[in-house]
This record gives C-alpha cells, sequence and structure tokens, in this order.
C-alpha cells in the first residue's frame, strides 16, 4: 500500500521533475539547432519503475511517444500537445491528471513540462470539511470538479457538513487528491411522519433514522423538530440500527420526494414494491431486472390521491470499473470467512489486505469501518480496512493551547488530537464554513465529541466552536466514570476528574435527587454520566448537576403551541396528543392552557404519537408582565405596587428574601402573568437590594436554629439564603464568614454567606528551638503535628535545617503548618 487510511493519512510531496525511478534526468548541454528549440519533459505520480507512456504531438505532424523523463531535441518552433491513455500498473487505473496539456517551443530555448498520473480513485463517504472536500480524512481537490445535486448541475456551495456524496478523481503517489465529479443524492426528502424524543430517532416515508454523536442537524437541535417538518437527510446504512443521519436539514416543501432504504417485497404482479411497511407505484418506471428483495435503492416518487408513485428507480452500486481504487464507509452489513458487505457492495479479503486498529477476528456486522479496495474482474479485494471509531465522550470549554505541529488542542487541561476524520462545525457568529485546526485561536469556546484510546489518548472526532455567554462558567461534560474515591468523593469522567459535595445536584439512575453518600455508593466504573460541572479556584472540578446517560427517566421536552384543546387531560403540541394525569405538574392555573398558548412540556412517549405529560409549563413569552417599584398597600394576599394589585400564590417564589418581608415602602421587581379572570399573578418577587450590607468575622454566637451573631452583630437566614463553599450545617462558632445582607423590619437578612478558609501563610528559614510540637522559623512559632505533610528524607526535622512551610493562621493566630519541605 501507498498510503494509509488512519491518522498518518496523506504527507503532501513537493513536485519536482522526476523520473520513472524518483531521480531526475540530466544531459550535457548541447548546441541548440538554428530555427529549433527544446522540450524537456518529467513526469510524476507513478510508481517507481513505471513507464509512463505519453504521446507528444507538434507542427508538422511531430509525433512521439515517451516513456521516461526525456529531453526532446530540434523541435520546429510550435505547440505541442502532451496526452495519454489508460494504462495499468499494479492492478490500478493511471490517467493523466489532466487528459492533455499543451505548450510552446520557442526557437533557441528549452521549454519544461510536467505531465502529472494519478490512479482513478471513487470515494463514497461523508463530507466533515470544506477549502476544497474532505472525504473519509482526505482532502479533495475540487477547483475544476463538476458537482451535481440530487440529480441537478450545482456548486460545492450546496454542500453541507456530513452529506454523503460519491467523489470521482484521481490520486498520485505522491498524496494529490483531484475531484472531477462531486455527487450529492439525499438519502430521503419528505415529511417527519413520527418521532421518537427518547431514542432520538425520526421516520420519515417509513424508515428509521438514528441520530448520532457526528449527526449535523444544520441549525437546529432535535428537540425543535415537529412531526410534519419537511426535511432533507443524508445517512449511512446500518442493517441493525437502520439509517444513521449524517445531516438533517429543514426545508420547504417540495413536489418530488426521494428515498434510499432497504426493499422489503416486490409484487411484480401488481407492480409494487415495499419499503418497511410502504408500498411504491412501479407501474410508471422500468424495474432494474435484477432487483432482488435486500437491496438498496434509489426512489425518487410523487404522493398521488395517497399513492406513492415512482417516476425513477436505480440500485445503489458504484464505479465497477476495473482497477479503479474505491473507499468506503459505513456499517458492516454482512461477514463471511473471506468478505465483508457495505450496503450493496461486496469486499472481498486476502492475505494481503491491511488492516489499521482492528483485525479479521473482529469484523462483525453493525461495526462501522473505512475500507479502501481496488475493483479487479468486477470484483471488490480489500487493499485495507480501518475501522471508523465513533466518539464515546464530549465535554465543552475554552481553548488554552493549539499545536498546529501535533494537530492538538488543550481544553480544560486536557489535550486532544484532531484527525483527519474530524468533522468542524462553526456555530459562533463567525460562522466559518471553512473552519480548521489553523483557523481555530486560544480562548475560542468549543464542544468536543471524542474517543480515548487505551494510553488515554483523545481523539475528536467532531469539534463544534460556540459563542460563550460571558456569565456561563458552567462546563457539560458525559462519558464513562473511572477512579472511584469514596474517601474524596472524587471520579474520573472523559480524563477529568471532579468532585461531589453537599451543593451538588445529583441524580440516581431512576432520576431521583439522592444525597452525596448514596450517589457515590452507587456509582461504578464505566457508569456513563451527564455532568455540569464548575472549575473552582483551588478545589478543581466541582460537579453542579449529574444525572446517569442510561437513566430508567425517558422523559424529554419538546416546545410548541397548544393545537385540538379538548381539555386539559387530553391537547396537542407539534402533531402530537398531549394526555395528562393526576400527577402532571402544571406552571400556571390550567385556565391558562387553551389553543394557541406556547407551552413547554417534560414528557414519557406512550404507543405511536401520544405523550404522557409529566410536567406542563407556560412559555416565557406568553402574556406576562413585569412589574418594579416600591409596595404601597399589602392586604392579605394582595400586594400593590405602581397602583397596581397583585395576587400571591402559594407557588410565589421569592429572591434575595422571603414573604414575611413584604412591607410597605419595600421596593421589588414581580414577574406576573395575567390569569383568565384578568388578574395579575405573581410567580416570582426579587427584594431589591439598594442599601447592601457586608459583613466579615468570625460567628461569636449561635443564638437559634436561623440566627447567628458575626462580630456580635445579630443576622438571621431562612431557607432563600444561598450558602458558597458549605452548607447550613457549617454554621458553628470562631468560623470565619463573609454575610451579604439587607435591613429588614426584623434586623439583618442574610441573602449569602460564603464560608471563608482561614489566612494562608508561606515562610522559609532555618529551624530554632525544635520540640516534638513546635519550632522557631524567622522568629514565628510554627506548629506541626501527625496531619502536616513532610517533604523531608526520612521526615527528619532538626536545628539548623533550611525549609518551605506552608500552612494557616488558626483564630488564635497560631501558624499551623500542613507542608514543610526542603528549601532548595
Amino acid at each position: 500500500m501507498t498510503r494509509k487510511l488512519t491518522l498518518s493519512l496523506l504527507a503532501a510531496s513537493t513536485l519536482s521533475l522526476v523520473g520513472c525511478g524518483g531521480s531526475s534526468t540530466s544531459h550535457e548541454p548541447a548546441p541548440i539547432v538554428p530555427n529549433s528549440g527544446e522540450l524537456n519533459i518529467g513526469f510524476l505520480g507513478l510508481p517507481d519503475g513505471a513507464s509512463a507512456d505519453v504521446l507528444v504531438e507538434g507542427p508538422n505532424g511531430y509525433s512521439n511517444t515517451v516513456s521516461t523523463s526525456t529531453l526532446l531535441t530540434q523541435l520546429a518552433p510550435g505547440t505541442y500537445t502532451l496526452s495519454s491513455v489508460a494504462q495499468s500498473i499494479n492492478n490500478k487505473r493511471y490517467l493523466g491528471i489532466n487528459e492533455s496539456i499543451s505548450l510552446n517551443v520557442s526557437n533557441g530555448l528549452v521549454s519544461n513540462a510536467i505531465y502529472e498520473f494519478g490512479y482513478a480513485t471513487q470515494t463514497i463517504g461523508t463530507v466533515s470539511g470544506f477549502g476544497s472536500l474532505y472525504v473519509n480524512g482526505v482532502r479533495y481537490n475540487t477547483d475544476n470538479a463538476d458537482f451535481t445535486i440530487n440529480g441537478q448541475p450545482g456548486s460545492e456551495d450546496a454542500i453541507r457538513l456530513g452529506d454523503r456524496v460519491v467523489l470521482s478523481g484521481l490520486t498520485n503517489n505522491q498524496g494529490r487528491f483531484i475531484a472531477n465529479s462531486v455527487n450529492y443524492e439525499a438519502t430521503a426528502t419528505g415529511h417527519i411522519q413520527h418521532i421518537d424524543y427518547a431514542n432520538e430517532t425520526i421516520t420519515v416515508h417509513g424508515q428509521t433514522f438514528v441520530l448520532t454523536g457526528e449527526s449535523n442537524l444544520e441549525e437546529l437541535t432535535f428537540d425543535a423538530l415537529k412531526q410534519g417538518d419537511f426535511v432533507e437527510i443524508s445517512a449511512v446504512y446500518s442493517e441493525q440500527h437502520g439509517f444513521l443521519i449524517s445531516k438533517l436539514e429543514r426545508k420547504d416543501d417540495e413536489d418530488t420526494l426521494s428515498l434510499t432504504a432497504k426493499v422489503t417485497a416486490l409484487d411484480s404482479a401488481n407492480n409494487t414494491l415495499t419499503i418497511n411497511d410502504t408500498t411504491f407505484d412501479t407501474s410508471n418506471v422500468t424495474v432494474p431486472q435484477e432487483l432482488a428483495v435486500g437491496d438498496i435503492v434509489e426512489i425518487e416518487f410523487n404522493q398521488l390521491n395517497d399513492v406513492n408513485v415512482i417516476t425513477d428507480i436505480e440500485i445503489e452500486h458504484y464505479d465497477e470499473q476495473d482497477g479503479v481504487s474505491v473507499i468506503l464507509d459505513g456499517p458492516i452489513v454482512n461477514v463471511t470467512d473471506n468478505s465483508i458487505t457495505i450496503a450493496n457492495t461486496q469486499v472481498l479479503i486476502n492475505d494481503d489486505t491491511d488492516f489499521e486498529n482492528i483485525s479479521l477476528a473482529q469484523l462483525a456486522n453493525g461495526t462501522r469501518v473505512v475500507v479502501e479496495a481496488i475493483i479487479i474482474n468486477n470484483q471488490h479485494i480489500a487493499e485495507e480496512i480501518a475501522l471508523y471509531i465513533s466518539a464515546d465522550s464530549d465535554i465543552e470549554g475554552v481553548i488554552t493551547d493549539i499545536d498546529l505541529a501535533l494537530n492538538t488542542i488543550t481544553v480544560n487541561e486536557r489535550e486532544y488530537t484532531i484527525t483527519p476524520f474530524t468533522l468542524f462545525d462553526d456555530e459562533s457568529n463567525a460562522d466559518d464554513k471553512q473552519l480548521t485546526l489553523s483557523s481555530l485561536a486560544i480562548g475560542d469556546f468549543v464542544e468536543i465529541d471524542f474517543y480515548s484510546d487505551d494510553n488515554g489518548n483523545a481523539f475528536v472526532t467532531k469539534l463544534e466552536r460556540e459563542e460563550q455567554s460571558e456569565n456561563d462558567d458552567d462546563i457539560s461534560i458525559s462519558g464513562k466514570v473511572t477512579n472511584i474515591n469514596l474517601d474524596t468523593n472524587t471520579f474520573n469522567v472523559s480524563g477529568i476528574t471532579v468532585f461531589v459535595n453537599a451543593s451538588s445536584e445529583l441524580e440516581n439512575r431512576f432520576g431521583n435527587d439522592v444525597p452525596v453518600q448514596d450517589f457515590m455508593a452507587s456509582l461504578s466504573d464505566n457508569d456513563k454520566l451527564e455532568l455540569e460541572v464548575f472549575k473552582t479556584s483551588e478545589d478543581g472540578y466541582l460537579v453542579l448537576e449529574a444525572k446517569y446517560q442510561d437513566s430508567y427517566d425517558d422523559s424529554f421536552d419538546i416546545e410548541g403551541s397548544i393545537t385540538e384543546f379538548n381539555s386539559i387531560q387530553d391537547f396537542n403540541v407539534n402533531g402530537f396528543q398531549i394526555i395528562t394525569d393526576e400527577n402532571t405538574q402544571f406552571s400556571h392555573p390550567l385556565d391558562m392552557f387553551q389553543n394557541g398558548v406556547e407551552v413547554e412540556i417534560d414528557a414519557v412517549q406512550q404507543d405511536g404519537n401520544t405523550l404522557l405529560a409529566l410536567a406542563v409549563e407556560l412559555d416565557d413569552e406568553n402574556d406576562t408582565r413585569e412589574i418594579e417599584g416600591e409596595i404601597t398597600a399589602i392586604q392579605n394576599d394582595t400586594i400593590t405596587v405602581n397602583d397596581t394589585a397583585i395576587l400571591l400564590t402559594a407557588d410565589t417564589q421569592f429572591e434575595n428574601g422571603t414573604r414575611e418581608q413584604l412591607r410597605e415602602g419595600v421596593m421589588v421587581e414581580i414577574n406576573a402573568f395575567i390569569n383568565g379572570q384578568g388578574q395579575l399573578v405573581a410567580t416570582e418577587i426579587e427584594f431589591e437590594q439598594q442599601d447592601d450590607i457586608e459583613l466579615n468575622g468570625s460567628i461569636t454566637e449561635i443564638v437559634s436554629d436561623f440566627q447567628f451573631k458575626v462580630n456580635d452583630t445579630l443576622v438571621y437566614f431562612d431557607a432563600n439564603t444561598q450558602f458558597e463553599n458549605g452548607n447550613q450545617s457549617k454554621l458553628a462558632l470562631d468560623v470565619l464568614v463573609e454575610v451579604d445582607a439587607i435591613e429588614t423590619a426584623i434586623g439583618l437578612y442574610a441573602a449569602e454567606i460564603e464560608f471563608k478558609a482561614n489566612e494562608e501563610f508561606e515562610i522559609e528559614g532555618e529551624i530554632q528551638n525544635l520540640t516534638d510540637t513546635q519550632f522557631t522559623l524567622s522568629d514565628v512559632v510554627i506548629h506541626y503535628s501527625s496531619d502536616t505533610q513532610f517533604e523531608l528524607e526520612g521526615n527528619q526535622l532538626e536545628n539548623g535545617l533550611s525549609v518551605e512551610v506552608a500552612g494557616t493562621i488558626d483564630k488564635k493566630g497560631q501558624y499551623i503548618a500542613w507542608r514543610i519541605a526542603f528549601d532548595d
């Protein structure tokens, strides 16, 4: 093999005048005959030792066949043309990169010509990048390629990330890839018949299409799709799962529909064929005689009076001309002792077949591979088979380092390798359609899907550049759990060590909230988790939220307008029938829910198109109000602000205060909605903090469960008080705190309580006055104990030893050492 399909694929070479064996032709200068010129011809792209067989034609009927690098002399001035015919070398069909090249020979001068060869190549795969086209990890030059888009002439501008294309061109032995034609045919165009949100699949024309981590949804999210949407899908066939979506795009309705799928039944007597449970009329087309059940076909059809009438039909197949090198990407649908089948194409395996990151024994149905084969006697012979590796983890964060030489980026302190198969997508404001590693910058916020090898190296399958909110410091991570430590409440996910504490929101496999101890006790290696984490300044990555990817909670969210409202127990959203029961939670009074109202629904899928709503909320854009001002009156469950009466309910939420703090003269901001009786109902009341008070110091007295003193100042708190670096149980005498409070009628109310660490110190010098528990260093008495970490030979302290000490100063002003090390 002259190249690999894997990460080492394709180093470009410098063009030069070379002979068949890779060396340049030299000759002694000779006088040029008057009224003549010379033509120096070199060849590029042929295997070592191969003959070129190039025809040179020129003025006065000049004709000469050249097989090696040659200097042609005594040529009449004029235009000369170099051309070649296809020839088979090592079973590959070689042609000129250009069918012919022309150049002028001038009187008394030497003209140079390079004639470049390449072998015929056909690639069937997914577009992973632009700047020309990247397909199956290879960059193809498309400067002179003809594009066909869904049967019509087109251009590269119409190609989308994730499109499955058939690319025909030439490849030479110096690593040049030239596309002559690029053909894109959608796998399906039509209306979504059914959406399975829990399993992330859609059905179009009776065919199931599956979302994967590498799917490009063209500025969509899966939960934004609706039944009835007209979509164009590009996908790869999987025997086990249906078709795996590589690109999905929402489009305007079209009259002509299309589908690529497996034929499940043929009825020539009634002129029909069946795909899954959908029947198609074939009476207006000529069905290929060789078509059989199990073949994958490409059809175009119209729907006339609910009948699917086929207007065009082809068996999906690719170039089978001898000598063509074919690169295929897809899941294996059949394995025998000496072959594998991808879609409709059988590829034979022999002793010369090379395997990359997969062995012959590992070939199995459903395994996705990239295969390079050569066609000999109408058979595909595998030259190399490589495993197509899908992502098993994803993470987001800011790029802190880029190494173009090693093709790596660093995100969240871990290095990730970009491969030729990495899919790039720019969702940022820059919207760079030709995003590559070289156009990324330190500080870019990215989401990456990746897999890790046995050595812990991470390889990126998909990279999305996104805009990051200035206030959003949370990081999303998903992947397998390793390195669980119950003593420190830490574990590793996707190569990052995280920890949980009392502030973490943790779910078990059933989607129920659990405390830290129960969560850690149930955690096992290789569990799959989805995390939201926060990078703390000292302790590492704190888990804010954690839930299992394989949770038994199969709920999902949809958004849309209520239609066909029959009752609060029966209405439609996005073409789904929504049913509710006595356990369904509603965010607002039931009379607010009616036709046309925008809602957000947490649901589980029942049979067919029926969803059981677990929770129904009004969308924020429904009839809501924001009121800001001073409370001028309070009467029972009603307050008045800016002469507007606002009703309070048990569901009203409070921020920076409590309901008991409502009184005349207090400044508030209120979010409210209009109920069925036209009343404003408060959903949230925020107390304005115009006169914030900050207290710093030690807790000097615990007065009650919700009261304490800081430096003899009384502070109270409640369930709405925010805690940082701890929780209520950490409140105790002598604990250092910083309290953000507001003045209320009953005293200082703590809106936030932050637990402060003791003051830290670092001192270096020579040990003096050493005892079993303390010594003097630079006139400071240092206390040490069995908890102190020693970085000394034998942990031996002695007078006169130069050391560095780090520790904290406690409430009594004592210097407590937590680390003692040699002073280098």
